[in-house]
C-alpha cells in the first residue's frame, strides 16, 4: 500500500514511525489552512503504541533525533502533543506489513466518517486554539484489553 509520507522519514528504519508521521502529515494537511507550523495536536499515548507496535513510555525513545522537523512530547502520561516545525515535503512510500496496513485502513475508515482532529475551545481566540486528534467518545483510536 502506498501512503503519502514526509520525505525526511523515508530513511527511518522503523516503518511504524514512518506511518505515524504519515498520519500526522495527513491530519495537518487535511485542515482548511494546511496547519503545519505553530499548531499543536494532542494524541492519546496508547494510540502511538499501535503505530510503533511496542509499549512506548515517552516519545523520545522512538521519535528523538528529528527535532528539526517536529516537537513531540508528553502533555501528561496519557496525552501527548505533536507540533510540526515546518511543512515537510511528502511523497508516496510503500508499506507492506500487514499490521501497518490494518492500522492505516482503520485510520482511513475513521477519517471517512469524521474529522480526525477537533478544536479545543478554551476561550482563546481562534489563532491560539490547539488541535486534538478526534477520538470521541473514549479519546483513543484503538481499544484494547489486558494491556497497560
Amino acid at each position: 500500500m502506498k501512503i503519502n509520507t514526509p520525505d525526511f522519514a523515508h530513511n527511518i528504519d522503523h516503518n511504524g514511525i514512518k506511518l505515524f508521521l504519515a498520519f500526522m502529515h495527513r491530519v495537518a494537511s487535511k485542515r482548511k489552512e494546511k496547519e503545519f507550523e505553530g499548531h499543536r495536536y494532542y494524541i492519546h499515548a496508547s494510540d502511538v503504541k499501535y503505530f510503533v507496535q511496542n509499549d512506548v513510555k515517552t516519545p523520545g525513545v522512538y521519535f528523538g533525533g528529528y527535532e528539526k522537523y517536529f516537537t513531540f512530547g508528553k502533555a501528561s502520561d496519557a496525552m501527548w502533543m505533536f507540533e510540526w516545525k515546518q511543512q515537510p515535503t511528502a511523497s508516496q512510500l510503500e508499506y507492506d506489513e500487514p499490521h501497518l496496513t490494518a492500522v492505516w485502513g482503520y485510520i482511513i475508515a475513521r477519517d471517512m466518517f469524521s474529522d480526525l482532529s477537533e478544536d479545543i475551545d478554551n476561550g482563546k481566540i481562534p489563532e491560539e486554539q490547539t488541535r486534538r486528534i478526534n477520538n470521541i467518545p473514549d479519546r483513543q483510536f484503538f481499544r484494547y484489553f489486558g494491556m497497560k
